[in-house]
């Protein structure tokens, strides 16, 4: 598929931000011991490059990649590649201040700050979806989309980044699934197809990937509430490729 690249980049782009968010959650409102060790910090920078890498190779020509930052003032593509960049360097410092002089070094303001960057990743991203000419993604519900598999792959790379989250983001994965599934089976409505913004766009319904997306999805979070003290990271393998099935099923409209 054409847009594989377009997933890995959205995928990863929100996984790493929901991640960073919810750990912001457990140190900054909760009072939990630092999570932002060097180790986890790394895994979430290289995860942003190599997504944002990938993108590159849905242009026609990735060495004039930087001219999509000519469109700032109009463009929420132009803003998502900002925002991700933003994102990427905050996450990249923060390592090297983590590795060099300990996590405790690095001001919590900060941190409330690079969270809100990797939010503003998730929105930016939405939005450049949002188009008036396309039917099937001119809705809100695109970003609550977004927002959902931001939280459920954050949440459960948390738990694996960091093994001492808590059972409260267990649950607020399997919250953000079952919005996640709603969301997915509202999709195959059926759909009226009438000219739309000058494009005809309606969504082609694709139960088959929508099977995929319930099924390991509802998997990924039995294994995380029922693990105990086993490893949550085969959670996080079945709610990729939950994600990725879904992913693909949004971009085949």
């Amino acid at each position: 598929m054409k847009e594989s690249t377009l997933v890995a980049f959205t995928l990863a782009g929100q996984a790493a931000a929901g991640t960073y968010a919810i750990l912001a959650v457990l140190q900054l409102a909760i009072g939990a011991a630092t999570p932002f060790d060097w180790r986890t910090l790394a895994v979430l920078s290289l995860l942003v490059l190599l997504g944002m890498a990938a993108s590159l190779g849905h242009l026609g020509v990735p060495s004039q990649a930087y001219r999509a930052l000519c469109g700032l003032r109009t463009s929420w593509l132009s803003r998502e590649i900002l925002a991700a960049a933003l994102f990427a360097g905050s996450l990249a410092l923060q390592t090297g201040v983590a590795l060099l002089w300990g996590a405790a070094r690095f001001p919590a303001a900060l941190t409330f700050v690079v969270a809100l960057l990797g939010l503003s990743v998730v929105y930016c991203m939405a939005r450049a979806y949002m188009l008036r000419t396309m039917q099937a993604w001119d809705t809100p519900a695109v970003l609550l989309s977004f927002a959902a598999t931001a939280l459920v792959l954050g949440g459960l790379l948390a738990l694996v980044l960091a093994p001492g989250a808590g059972s409260g983001v267990v649950w607020l994965v399997a919250a953000a699934a079952l919005v996640d599934i709603a969301l997915g089976l509202w999709r195959l409505r059926p759909v009226p197809s009438p000219v739309y913004g000058g494009l005809r766009a309606p969504a082609r319904p694709s139960p088959g990937l929508q099977a995929a997306h319930v099924g390991l999805l509802v998997l990924a979070v039995a294994w995380a509430l029922c693990a105990g003290d086993r490893s949550p990271l085969p959670g996080l393998a079945l709610a990729v490729a939950a994600e990725v099935a879904n992913r693909v099923r949004f971009y085949r409209i």
